[in-house]
């Protein structure tokens, strides 16, 4: 019986146990706990830049700077066939088409000056 409540709920096995236990039927579920826990913190708003890998935002910076694939490449220490794949992955993430939305995007939310 434990084992369903921490299934069922994602309770620990103590917590589920004592559920069980008890024969209490009003174990918290997730949601409840997720309802609770989103009315009592607020709100963050997150940037859009932190979503991405260390490495990512080191590309990210270069190419901001205008350094091209090869340039890049040479920097970081990869081919310059991954700085595009990283330059893919960064934009997709962030939701931008092309790197004057992604200058844009940065100036926004103050990775760079204008």
């Amino acid at each position: 019986m434990a084992r369903n409540y921490t299934d069922l709920y994602g309770l620990s096995g103590n917590a589920g146990q004592r559920f069980a236990a008890r024969g209490d039927s009003a174990a918290p579920t997730r949601a409840a706990s997720c309802r609770y826990l989103s009315a009592v913190v607020a709100p963050v708003e997150m940037s859009p830049f932190q979503r991405l890998s260390p490495r990512e935002l080191q590309v990210l910076r270069l190419v901001l700077e205008g350094g091209t694939s090869k340039e890049i490449a040479r920097l970081v220490g990869v081919l310059p066939s991954t700085v595009d794949t990283y330059r893919s992955r960064i934009m997709h993430k962030l939701g931008v088409r092309d790197i004057a939305s992604l200058v844009r995007l940065a100036i926004r939310n103050g990775l760079i000056e204008p």
